[in-house]
């Protein structure tokens, strides 16, 4: 997927508003589609190829066992 950046977004920044993340794994999966961009920093406007987001189960959402202390 392609999107374009805004003013004074970094590569963290577009990450988290395009994804909802900016993780490690994300950010270096971010660099590896786009190779000529060598800065943290983005030009306004600029189009870039983001990574595609596999969703994880979070903790909140995982199965949760749950154990009586009192009967």
């Amino acid at each position: 997927m392609k999107t374009q950046a805004l003013y004074k977004e970094t590569v963290g920044q577009l990450l988290h508003r395009v994804c909802g993340s900016d993780s490690d794994v994300l950010m270096a999966e971010f660099f590896r589609l786009n190779p000529r961009q060598q800065s943290l920093f983005l030009t306004p406007g600029q189009w870039v190829n983001i990574p595609d987001v596999v969703s994880e189960p979070d903790a909140a959402s995982a199965a949760v066992e749950v154990i009586d202390l009192w009967e």
